[in-house]
């Protein structure tokens, strides 16, 4: 009653509000509905099940259907988004918790109810960032006040690469990325990878201790992705998954997002600002004798390289039981990264630091004037928004032949079984802006 009371008070004044808000239409749960505050439909938020039933009553296919005026809320830009609560389903990740988080990430101011058993899981959602509030309307309007005056004033914060890249690669499709659906989706033990319905295919690496030990009950099963659901969602929709807390979730939508960029490729060819270099992202690197080089993530063929080098270089990473006992004198625990990054000249990052998230941390570590490499399958070919960050080499993967990459990945192949066999390497040495 109190979020309605709200959004009507700002209608009245001229404001633009958008969301979800609950309202009863009948006697019980099944009389209860989600009201589209832009255009009044209503979703059913719960099923009939019967008398006795135990098992969860919320109406899946209709909150799947509510959910995008939400995500219409991402394109319209409203004063306000209302959602009826950060409820059960939003605690594990699922329900709204994706389009909630990708409004936070674009500083759509968002507000909603949070029993008191969920505040804590609310807390780690927002990563501490939510307002808390007493529930009176003198409070909200004193909040809503308060945000829209530091819109204005305080400058937005600089969007993350994963948003960037995201922007580029759907702004630069225009209007045709609407019509993209996925047709298949393999999670691979080594790569995860997406075919869309244009016959374009794109890969990430699995992130295979985002896997629960075993998949028995909601709660473990909420960390997966939709398995068995995923063909024939739009693409836009996969997208969503870049923010959240699932990274099973991300490895598809990183993929997707891949296989976008080899679109684009294909259409529009390299990305402008790039020079496309044969062989290896290692060999684009300026290696002098001297540099001082430090490794995020054990790679197995760049320790190779980086060792045949015969000088000294570092290797940042947070499981030490992946390096062998003859590479353990090069390990740095990653922790130390804040030290040992601003004093290399050439730093080179895996792109599964997109899917675990650290990568921008990492790039804001290097002092001006050194280098940054990002490689890997997971990587995104494009140009702009890594140069923006200091990075001079990025070398990804083209999927050629998706179905056959498909149909190894789901036997369970890894790289050794995809390269010169329907992917290939690619390297862009990336001209400074």
């Amino acid at each position: 009653m109190l979020l309605a009371q709200l959004a009507a008070s700002l209608r009245e004044r001229g404001r633009k509000v958008s969301g979800l808000l609950q309202e009863k239409t009948g006697n019980g749960k099944t009389g209860t509905v989600l009201v589209d505050l832009e255009e009044g439909t209503r979703y059913p938020l719960f099923q009939d099940l019967g008398p006795g039933s135990t098992s969860c009553s919320v109406d899946a296919s209709a909150l799947s259907a509510a959910s995008a005026v939400l995500r219409r809320a991402l394109g319209t830009k409203p004063d306000l988004v209302f959602v009826n609560r950060f409820g059960e389903l939003e605690t594990k990740g699922g329900g709204l918790a994706a389009e909630m988080l990708a409004l936070m990430a674009e500083g759509v101011p968002l507000i909603m109810v949070v029993a008191d058993d969920n505040l804590p899981a609310w807390r780690r959602f927002t990563e501490g960032a939510g307002t808390e509030l007493p529930p009176s309307l003198d409070a909200l309007e004193g909040w809503l006040a308060a945000a829209a005056g530091t819109s204005s004033e305080t400058p937005p914060q600089p969007a993350t690469l994963l948003a960037e890249l995201h922007a580029t690669i759907v702004d630069g499709l225009g209007p045709d990325v609407r019509n993209l659906v996925i047709e298949r989706v393999v999670l691979g033990l080594f790569f995860t990878g997406v075919k869309l319905s244009n016959g374009v295919g794109g890969l990430c690496a699995t992130p295979i201790k985002g896997m629960p030990e075993a998949v028995c009950c909601p709660s473990s099963a909420a960390t997966m992705a939709a398995p068995g659901r995923m063909a024939g969602t739009p693409v836009l929709k996969v997208l969503d998954g870049l923010v959240g807390p699932k990274e099973l979730t991300r490895a598809v939508s990183i993929a997707t997002l891949n296989a976008l960029a080899e679109t684009l490729w294909r259409r529009d060819g390299p990305p402008a600002g790039s020079e496309v270099r044969d062989g290896d992202a290692f060999d684009a690197l300026p290696l002098l004798p001297g540099k001082r080089v430090a490794l995020v993530g054990a790679f197995p063929p760049y320790l190779r390289k980086l060792r045949g080098r015969g000088e000294p270089f570092s290797i940042l990473e947070l499981d030490p039981a992946t390096l062998r006992q003859d590479e353990m004198p090069f390990y740095v625990p990653a922790e130390r990264a804040p030290e040992i990054i601003p004093q290399v000249d050439v730093l080179i990052v895996t792109g599964t630091t997109l899917v675990n998230g650290s990568l921008d941390g990492l790039l804001g570590l290097l002092r001006p004037g050194a280098e940054a490499a990002v490689i890997g399958p997971t990587t995104t070919l494009v140009a702009d928004p890594y140069r923006r960050r200091a990075v001079t080499v990025v070398g990804g993967t083209r999927v050629l032949a998706p179905d056959e990459v498909l149909e190894t990945l789901a036997q369970g192949g890894s790289g050794y079984h995809l390269f010169g066999k329907g992917a290939e390497r690619v390297t862009l040495r990336l001209r400074p802006m």
